[in-house]
């Protein structure tokens, strides 16, 4: 049980190989791979893009149809807390995780503040609930591409704007129906 509350935690103990290498010297010249860690992956400031997105969905909290488009753009900002998530889930030992969860949606909003991260993380795990290995994948697809690790995106695949948003061009489609519609039976 005390692995798992340090590996829930996030600490990396070193393998003993790694410091049966080192036994006997006084002081370390270098860390070991093992425990080195790139700086890029931690949070950062966020890009206009990705400032707007939070915004947009904060403001949309309640609206059903707008949330289910959160994750069309994943930018890499959505990215890194995805895979810090997956990452956290993965390291929970016996310990059972409490939230986002498939039935966090219900509690969104009894929160004190709206927090898009929350936002995010409920709609990730009600898109993936029955499929964890396609998410995985999926963000391995991004990593390995180094997307997560972008600040700002370098490819418009990854830069969200209301223009792209799906939700967006849903409304667009929908207005336009609804215009010609109208213009039908006025005719």
């Amino acid at each position: 049980m005390i692995a798992d509350l340090f590996n829930l935690a996030g600490h990396m103990l070193p393998d003993p190989k790694e410091l049966a290498k080192h036994e006997g010297k006084k002081s370390f010249k270098k860390i070991p791979k093992l425990l080195a860690f790139n700086k890029l992956a931690l949070p950062q400031s966020l890009s206009n893009d990705e400032k707007n997105k939070h915004q947009y969905y904060i403001q949309r909290q309640n609206d059903e149809k707008a949330m289910s488009t959160i994750m069309d753009k994943l930018t890499p900002d959505d990215l890194r807390i995805l895979i810090e998530s997956e990452d956290e889930f993965n390291r929970r030992g016996c310990f059972i995780r409490v939230f986002p969860s498939v039935n966090s949606h219900r509690y969104l909003k009894l929160f004190e503040t709206k927090r898009y991260y929350n936002l995010l993380l409920s709609e990730w795990v009600l898109k993936y609930k029955g499929n964890r290995d396609k998410a995985i994948n999926l963000l391995n697809g991004f990593c390995k591409k180094k997307v997560h690790l972008q600040n700002p995106s370098k490819s418009s695949d990854n830069c969200w704007s209301l223009e792209t948003s799906n939700y967006q061009n849903f409304w667009k489609d929908f207005e336009g129906r609804l215009f010609s519609c109208n213009n039908h039976l006025i005719n």
